[in-house]
């Protein structure tokens, strides 16, 4: 879980610096994607590979509830929950579905006009 927690926080960061999207209540600049909800949705994937149904649904549940609630508390803009939602599931699957850890990982975030996106490339040849 650590693995994948630790790749989840710095994606999660850096698009955060290089998009730097001003939040819905004016707070400040670091509004996508959202950390709560990529690091809630990243521990409901684990559990979810790991233990099942029987710990992925709740934990899913209150991980939409974290989504929900940074939107609710105008932190964050439904595109920002969604990205992170994606980010924190990607990794944690990446880390749990492969023989092999993921420490040859090169992730580059992309921008291009008026859209912002990141390139991951894995070597799972260890």
């Amino acid at each position: 879980m650590t693995e994948g927690f630790v790749y989840t926080f710095l994606a999660t960061h850096a698009l955060k610096i290089l998009v730097g999207e001003k939040r819905p209540n004016g707070s400040n600049n670091a509004s996508f994607p959202s950390g709560h909800t990529s690091a809630s949705f990243q521990a409901a994937e684990f559990l979810q590979l790991r233990y099942g149904y029987k710990y992925g649904i709740p934990a899913f549940t209150l991980a939409t509830l974290v989504g929900y609630s940074r939107v609710k508390a105008k932190e964050h803009y439904w595109h920002d929950v969604i990205a992170g939602a994606m980010l924190g599931i990607g990794f944690a699957y990446m880390v749990q579905r492969t023989k092999h850890s993921l420490y040859n990982v090169f992730f580059s975030p992309v921008i291009s006009n008026n859209s912002v996106g990141f390139l991951l490339s894995m070597n799972f040849n260890s």
